[in-house]
This record gives structure tokens, sequence and C-alpha cells, in this order.
């Protein structure tokens, strides 16, 4: 096994915690799961390329489509290191684990789409009236126009 962060056999790591994890920021899913190298790499590569290329578009030395390149690349570091986290964990894990895990709707899924649209994580759950609810008021705060306000004036 060329990547195998050791020989022993480790504690089971839950996937979508480690993507949780490493939306936080890129690496800590990696490290989560064991493998602190390519960890600290995803981590320094995505800070690099994001306070380099937030510097090139605001500063006056900057140069913007330097910046905005560097800002791509950090957002394509983000996805990459939320796929190799989720693969880096389940890796981890036995089949007896893995099988126990999909057997049930996992809370940690649930947390991961919340992070990205309020309620969706309650309507993977089946919590229908909650997820709706904070899909609304998500909507309501987003939209920052007159008429989305008035209805929270009631």
């Amino acid at each position: 096994m060329s990547e195998n962060p050791s020989s022993t056999a480790t504690a089971a790591k839950e996937p979508w915690l480690a993507v949780v994890l490493s939306k936080l920021l890129p690496g800590i899913g990696q490290m989560y799961a064991g493998y602190w190298l390519k960890g600290l790499i995803f981590a320094i590569s995505y800070l690099c390329l994001n306070v380099f290329g937030a510097w090139a578009v605001f500063s006056d030395a900057g140069d913007t489509r330097v910046g905005m390149i560097c800002l791509l690349l950090g957002m394509i570091v983000l996805i990459v290191a939320l796929l190799d986290a989720h693969r880096g964990a389940k890796r981890q894990n036995s089949e007896a684990f893995e099988t126990a895990r999909r057997s049930d709707k996992d809370p940690w899924l649930a947390t991961f789409l919340s992070l990205w649209i309020p309620g969706l994580g309650h309507l993977y759950l089946g919590k229908w009236l909650i997820g709706i609810g904070l899909f609304v008021l998500f909507v309501v705060v987003a939209d920052p126009s007159p008429d989305a306000l008035s209805l929270i004036h009631i």
C-alpha cells in the first residue's frame, strides 16, 4: 500500500466528518484520516493561493488577473481536498464499518449539506418542516431586496 498512513489497523473514520473538516480548511480532513503530509500540503497550498490571490486583486502593486487565477486555483484545491478527504477516510475503514455506516442516514452528510444550503441536511434526514423553514429563512435573509425584508416586518 503506497499511501497507507500506518501498517497497523486504524480506528474507523467518518468520511463525511473528514469532508466537513476539509471545508473548514482544506487539509484538516486528510490529517483526521491520518495523512498528515498530504494534509499539510493541501492546507499550505490553499492558504498561499488565497492570501496571494487576495493581495494581487486588492493591492495597487498586484495584478488582478494573476490574483483571480490564484483564487480560482484555491477553489480547485478546496474541491480536490473535499473529494480526497472523503476517499482517504473511507480507505481507512473496514468493510464491516462501511456497511454499518451506510445502513442509516449519516448525520455528518446532513451537516455537510447544511453547510452549503441551510435546511438541506434536515430535508435529507426527513425533518421536512424544519428543513423548509430554515431554507425559507435563508432565502429571506440572503435577499436584501425591500420586498423580501418586508416579510420580516409583518
